[in-house]
């Protein structure tokens, strides 16, 4: 007898007299993404990287193009992907996908050291050109000590 209510079954869908309901994929995957912090849905991020800004590109030891720092006090967790509209000094903009590297989460005492995250991405060539031009304004950073990968 049916009382106009769902029940449960044990693979977790509810049927009703109106037929069967399964959570949507969508809010599923977010509340995984929730519970484990890392989230599948890219974050928009879009940034003005100048000789002025607290962004930076971020380069591994032998000096090739690893990233951007993205100065930020709530950086996503390391895994979770990125969009970047990265605004270039001469105005032309850098659209690049990536996934968060590293995170760091405290300052220190010092306007040099900021909370933010690493986006690592892939380069196309003429990529990898427009970021090393970028680079001539400002030398890049290394991923700090203080990171978390």
């Amino acid at each position: 007898m049916s009382d106009g209510l769902p029940s449960s079954s044990p693979s977790g869908s509810r049927s009703s007299a109106s037929g069967t309901y399964r959570p949507r994929p969508s809010i599923a995957r977010y509340i995984e993404s929730a519970i484990s912090g890392v989230f599948t849905t890219p974050t928009q991020v879009t940034l003005k990287l100048d000789v002025l800004s607290d962004h930076q590109v971020y380069a591994s030891a032998d000096g090739l193009i690893r990233g951007v720092f993205v100065v930020t006090g709530t950086p996503a967790r390391v895994g979770s992907p990125v969009n970047l509209d990265v605004l270039l000094p001469w105005g032309e903009v850098l659209q690049v996908q990536g996934v968060v590297e590293w995170v760091r989460t405290v300052a220190r005492i010092s306007l040099r050291h900021r909370p933010g995250m690493g986006v690592h991405f892939e380069l196309l060539p003429e990529q990898q050109m427009l970021l090393e031009r970028a680079m001539v304004l400002r030398e890049p950073i290394q991923i700090p000590a203080d990171a978390t990968r």
